[in-house]
Formats: structure tokens, sequence, C-alpha cells
């Protein structure tokens, strides 16, 4: 709890000219990650996007998480989203929380969850 009041006080963080806002990613990843998960995935969403929602990734990747809209069309549209939702903090996190109950943090993000183990940042 004092972990996502601290985030909530630190809200607005400026990253190369633009408001990242670290709050919703928080909250986005309370509401679709058990309490042990909630480091990692916003130490793996940081590394991924630097909580940019808008960022893009070398194959199509989108959003907070770079969700290759590819690959997980079917999961996308199971959940209720479109391709454009993506961009969508609560979307993105939402797909992304599906995938990791699927294969945990292994893929598609075993290079940032290495990077975030080595720091430290582990459940």
């Amino acid at each position: 709890m004092t972990a996502i009041l601290l985030t909530l006080l630190l809200a607005l963080i400026p990253i190369q000219g633009q408001t990242v806002r670290a709050v919703e990613v928080a909250l986005a990843v309370t509401m679709r990650y058990p309490t042990e998960e909630r480091s990692m995935a916003m130490c793996i969403f940081w590394e991924e996007s630097r909580y940019n929602r808008f960022a893009r990734g070398a194959i199509g990747e989108r959003g907070i998480a770079q969700i290759n809209p590819a690959a997980h069309a079917d999961r996308i549209r199971r959940l209720g989203y479109i391709l454009e939702d993506l961009w969508q903090v609560e979307a993105n996190v939402a797909v992304a929380a599906d995938i990791w109950r699927e294969s945990g943090w292994q893929r598609p993000w075993v290079y940032a969850a290495r990077l975030c183990e080595e720091r430290g940042d582990k459940p």
C-alpha cells in the first residue's frame, strides 16, 4: 500500500519532454497483478516503454507493455478490445496480464525481466 501511495504522490514524471502518467500505469498494474508481481510489472513496463503509452516497437509492438498486435490479435479480441485499444494504458496492461498468466515473464519480456532481476526489482 505504501508503494502505491508513493507512486501516486510522484504522479507525473517528465521524460524527454513528455509528461508520463506513472500513476495510471500503477493503478492498472494494481488492478491486474497480484501484490508480489507488481514491482516486476512496473519495472518491465518501464524498460519496455518508459511508461509511454504511445511507444511503438521495431516490429509494431504497442504501448506500455509493447504488445505485438500480430501475435496477440486473437487474445486482444477475446478480452473485448480492438487493436487501437492497445494505446490505452488499462487495455494494454490487461492484455499483458493475460499473457503473463499464461507464460509468466518469460515471453515476450525475457530481456526486460532479466534487467529487472539484475537490478533487484524481482518479486
